[in-house]
């Protein structure tokens, strides 16, 4: 049996050593062909093929699963080294938990990074490329271990515009670029050892990468200190605060400086953060904070109350005292409490309920009343005496102090102190969310996709797949589940594709994240039909910056309804800020989905640049975008080419209709009139658009069967614009 479809050299030497005489490139095609035919499903695209580089391995070794991914189709594929989208789990071991300074009831966390490749290189029909995944978030002890790889590793359909002149455009595409490549998904289990080594061995096991770590190949490079930061071993410690220190946009060394938490990695960790820009210094104070090493203390308290370092840093400076604990950690968290803001004075209630200290609890009564911090002093509160305090109510503050305190008066002394660690077990009358299982029912709610995958409270969701409940929504609930918390999210929108197969046809709608939801992994649910769907991972971020991309159309007209693109989610109640070239200003209501911002612009903007920046609120703090330039019009515009090459193949004589958009039909409703202009070889002929609808369009009679070119100008009153690039049209021999 081969190891790997690919592996020929075994059997070649096998037969060359019985004597047997044989054609080997012969020999090596047909068993190609046979291999790709037992391995390959019908009209796969691309046949995958995973293993492990070995099968044993030394505790704190780094392990890599290796994905091969051959083009077997007629078409190339993009693809993406970078993307990790593909998962491996260990069968019957925990993954890495970072400790918990949250406390057991805050809603702050830490946000993740993201991204794709917006050009990514094309594999070719019979080209071959591997993608490397590395094993992230296991401590594993010696022993015999299973692990599971499943996914589909970064190979999706990809076009690029051909701009050859003098030659037919290419043929239509096959496919759409967000569809899904055949063949690419694969389900392997591998078996491997972890063994026991000295630390010399393991020296030894990592010097190839440690050379690889600083080589010239890039991509070994970047994989070589991949690994080392997955593993962090500690004699690689100071390699590691070198690699903190010369990456300026990934923060996963500074997270293993901060699992090391030896004293010469928390030095870097101190030093990089004097010299750090604002998002590494974030990261550094949570790495820190993490630790939680009683030496770091004084450092921790200069952060907090240092007024020129921003809010998240000095937020986890204060969550980091909490997780040393102690008297000596209340004493400087209260001292930060004057003149701190209202973000970083929540933060310094959950540090004080993470201390453990009896000297939290009146300084946490003191801190309690009807402002922002209040439901963190109630959550601090009950970590701290796992008794509930606070019943939802405001009332008189200064009255629930006063009764608080005479309850801490007489039971303090006797009253056993929590952490973090032991958070209260949630009442029995608490329905914990359903675990589902993975069923194949006919009419069951599937999930077929989320996105984005990972976003903010109070942006939209689009959510795609089958058996929804769309038929009636009043009958269907979009849930949002975390342990034992649901929280059913509002649909803003939705759709379905009409089909007449059996699952019903694609459904699809916009849902807006429940602001109450808190950071970290969160699952979506549909419950639809008294059946509920499998649920699907979505991850609860901080609020990112919204970085706009482009305004569609490019050139816009006053009274247009325009897509502001973006690569990050606006929130829901986000406001658009637009300044036209007269410098006149408008603040304006915005429709807001997962990609993009709709908004309609004033009758009155001026000719000339615009500039547009989404303006949200943060904690109260108002927060802008970058702005965005685009260009306004109030005269004709051509019809894009969509319009001509989407129209019915006709014979010459015949009519047809230009095809129409929302952009187009804007663009038609303006025009007083549109020239359409057929041309071949060195003919050519115009015609103009009529009704119905401005669109109707006869196929010039002087036209023979074959292709033509054609394009379009609008009027307005006396000014016509440019002619638009021109678009292929099939004439027929013949009416249909």
């Amino acid at each position: 049996m081969l190891d790997r479809p690919t592996d020929f050299r075994g059997l070649l030497e096998t037969l060359d050593a019985g004597g047997v005489e044989f054609d080997q490139d012969l020999l090596r095609a047909s068993l190609c062909g046979l291999l790709l035919f037992l391995a390959t499903p019908a009209m796969a695209q691309v046949q995958v093929e995973a293993y492990l580089e070995k099968s044993r391995y030394l505790a704190g070794e780094p392990i890599v699963v290796v994905v091969d991914v051959l083009n077997v189709g007629d078409e190339p594929v993009g693809y993406e080294t970078g993307q990790q989208d593909v998962s491996l789990t260990i069968t019957g071991a925990q993954r890495r938990v970072p400790p918990n300074i949250f406390g057991c009831f805050s809603a702050m966390g830490s946000g993740g990074r993201y991204g794709g490749i917006a050009h990514p290189p094309l594999l070719a029909p019979g080209q071959r490329t591997s993608f490397r995944y590395l094993l992230k978030d296991y401590d594993l002890a010696p022993g015999d271990y299973r692990l599971s790889a499943s996914g589909r590793p970064s190979v999706r359909w990809k076009y690029y515009p051909l701009h050859e002149p003098n030659r037919p455009p290419p043929p239509p595409r096959k496919h759409k670029e967000g569809d899904s490549v055949p063949g690419a998904h694969f389900e392997r289990t591998f078996s491997f050892t972890v063994e026991a080594g000295t630390e010399d061995e393991l020296m030894r096991a990592f010097a190839p990468l440690v050379m690889d770590a600083d080589g010239a190949d890039l991509a070994r490079r970047y994989q070589a200190r991949a690994a080392i930061i997955e593993s962090a071993p500690a004699f690689l410690d100071s390699l590691i605060g070198r690699f903190a220190a010369e990456s300026q946009g990934d923060w996963s060394a500074i997270e293993a400086l901060g699992r090391l938490a030896t004293g010469t990695s928390r030095m870097y960790l101190r030093a990089l953060f004097r010299s750090g820009d604002v998002s590494r210094r974030q990261g550094i104070a949570l790495a820190l904070a993490r630790v939680g090493h009683s030496d770091d203390a004084a450092f921790l308290a200069d952060v907090l109350q240092d007024a020129t370092v921003e809010e998240r840093s000095r937020s986890y400076a204060a969550l980091g005292l909490g997780r040393i604990g102690g008297d000596q950690s209340v004493g400087l968290l209260e001292g930060a409490l004057s003149g701190a803001p209202a973000e970083i004075r929540s933060s310094i209630a959950t540090a004080l309920g993470n201390t453990r200290s009896r000297a939290a609890v009146p300084i946490l009564i003191s801190l309690s009343g009807n402002n922002p911090a209040h439901n963190d002093v109630c959550g601090a509160l009950k970590t701290l005496t796992h008794r509930t305090w606070c019943d939802g109510s405001y009332g008189d503050p200064a009255a629930k102090q006063r009764r608080w305190q005479r309850w801490w008066t007489t039971n303090g002394s006797n009253a056993t102190m929590f952490g973090p660690d032991n958070c209260p077990v949630p009442p029995e009358d608490v329905v914990p969310a359903p675990v589902v299982e993975p069923v194949t029912v006919a009419g069951m709610p599937l999930i077929a996709s989320v996105h984005p995958a990972a976003t903010a409270p109070n942006t939209i969701v689009s959510i795609t797949g089958f058996f929804l409940g769309l038929e009636d929504t009043r009958l269907m609930r979009v849930l949002f589940v975390r342990e034992h918390v649901e929280i059913v999210g509002a649909i803003d929108s939705t759709g379905r594709v009409i089909s007449d197969a059996p699952d019903g046809g694609l459904q699809y709608m916009s849902v807006v994240v429940p602001k109450a939801l808190t950071f970290g992994t969160w699952h979506v649910v549909i419950h639809a039909h008294g059946r509920t769907s499998v649920p699907v991972a979505l991850e609860i971020t901080a609020v990112p910056e919204v970085k706009l991309i482009r305004v569609l159309p490019e050139r816009p007209h006053p009274a247009q309804l325009v897509s502001i693109a973006t690569r990050a989610g606006a929130q829901v109640d986000d406001e658009v800020e637009l300044t036209d070239a007269r410098g006149t200003r408008w603040r304006l209501l915005a429709g807001v989905s997962s990609d993009d911002l709709l908004v309609a612009l004033p009758d009155e903007i001026a000719d000339g640049q615009a500039t547009v920046r989404v303006v949200g609120t943060d904690h109260g703090v108002e927060r802008l975008s970058a702005p965005l330039k685009f260009w306004v019009t109030s005269g004709p515009l051509p019809l894009k080419a969509f319009a001509v090459e989407r129209m019915t193949p006709a014979a010459p004589g015949q009519w047809t209709d230009l095809a129409v958009d929302n952009e187009i039909e804007f663009e038609v409703g303006r025009a007083d009139r549109i020239d359409v202009d057929f041309r071949q070889g060195n003919e050519t002929f115009i015609t103009q658009a009529t009704e119905p609808d401005g669109v109707h369009v006869q196929v010039p009679v002087g036209l023979a069967p074959g292709v033509a070119w054609v394009r379009t100008r609008t009027w307005i009153e006396q000014t016509a614009s440019e002619w638009s690039p021109r678009g292929r049209f099939r004439v027929l021999d013949r009416p249909k």
